[in-house]
């Protein structure tokens, strides 16, 4: 019985490395054809970084300001759903860290959103939406404004009227 075990808990290891290897590979092939198709039909502008990320700019409400939204290529998995992120920057630290008061406001900020949430990459507070990678035009439109909402939003109350992303 323990060699069974032990044989199951080593092949469900396996399965998992493969998989996470997959996953990683299959970012690094070029940028998502999905994602520059539903782009493509949206009709919006935008560039491939060097991560073969898709690199957005928006304009946001009437006073001129703008924010920079990505939509990761590169996508994960969790048991049967592959997960795509798009991410906007809201708050970069003048340091490595993120000062505590900027951390709890992000915290209860999460609280209130309906998909997505602040994480901290570096010195920078990025807003993620998570969303299934097999999504259509309006569906991936509406996230892409939900997260450049969110993120704007975030860096006005944090900056004043700073308009730095």
């Amino acid at each position: 019985m323990r060699q069974f075990v032990m044989g199951t808990l080593a092949l469900t290891i396996l399965v998992g490395v493969a998989a996470t290897a997959q996953a990683q590979i299959g970012g690094k092939k070029g940028p998502d054809k999905r994602v520059k198709a539903l782009l493509d039909e949206l009709e919006l502008k935008y560039e491939v970084d060097d991560d073969n990320d898709f690199k957005l700019v928006f304009e946001v409400g009437e006073s001129g300001r703008s924010q920079i939204v990505w939509i990761r290529s590169n996508t994960e998995d969790f048991r049967t759903l592959e997960i795509r992120e798009i991410m906007s920057p809201g708050y970069v630290a003048e340091g490595d860290d993120i000062p505590h008061y900027v951390a709890i406001k992000l915290l209860e900020d999460n609280r209130a959103k309906k998909m997505g949430g602040w994480q901290k990459d570096g010195k920078y507070a990025v807003f993620v939406s998570h969303i299934g990678a097999d999504l259509d035009a309006e569906t991936l439109h509406n996230v892409l404004i939900f997260t450049v909402e969110a993120a704007d939003e975030m860096e006005k109350q944090l900056t004043g009227e700073k308009d730095q992303f």
